[in-house]
């Protein structure tokens, strides 16, 4: 989605959803669509520049890519999560400067009432990733809504909702 902010500035946030799976192919799966994703982004931003460069330059524009990333922290064995880190791609977790929720899990599978809680903080699939250079990163919450330590149910999907406050250069 390209989003146009208030004082007139533009930026893409792009939702992603890599492979699911633990086996050996989907693991290389998943690393691979990791690894394509800035090249998607960055081809996407030339398009957008040559169909609607009239609105603003593009390629200079911030993004934000957010979604089900299917790997988290602890999950040995698949390094999708440092190939986007290598191509400067950051989790808002890492950056951001107040954490709520942080210990449960965003995923669901099981659409379970009981929290998953995560035995590493940040250890979660559901992510917003951004440059640092170009992002200050001030809140990230899990915001499933609770009621006495259990969600509240019936539960809308098998991921709880995330919200990821910035600021983009």
């Amino acid at each position: 989605a390209a989003l146009k902010h208030k004082t007139g500035s533009y930026m893409l946030v792009v939702n992603t959803h890599l492979v699911y799976g633990n086996t050996t192919s989907a693991v290389k799966q998943r690393e691979y669509e990791a690894g394509r994703l800035p090249y998607f982004l960055r081809n996407t931003l030339r398009k957008l520049n040559a169909t609607h460069g009239h609105v603003t330059d593009w390629t200079k524009a911030p993004v934000v890519v957010l979604g089900d990333f299917n790997t988290h922290k602890s999950r040995s064995g698949d390094d999708s999560q440092q190939i986007l880190e290598n191509m400067g791609w950051h989790d808002s977790y890492d950056q951001a400067r107040r954490l709520s929720g942080q210990h449960r899990n965003t995923a669901n599978p099981d659409f379970s009432t009981t929290p998953v809680i995560g035995g590493v903080w940040g250890d979660h699939v559901d992510k917003v990733l951004v440059k640092p250079r170009r992002t200050v990163v001030y809140g990230w919450a899990n915001v499933g809504k609770m009621k006495n330590g259990k969600y509240v149910a019936p539960l809308g999907s098998d991921h709880h909702p995330l919200v990821v406050r910035l600021g983009l250069a």
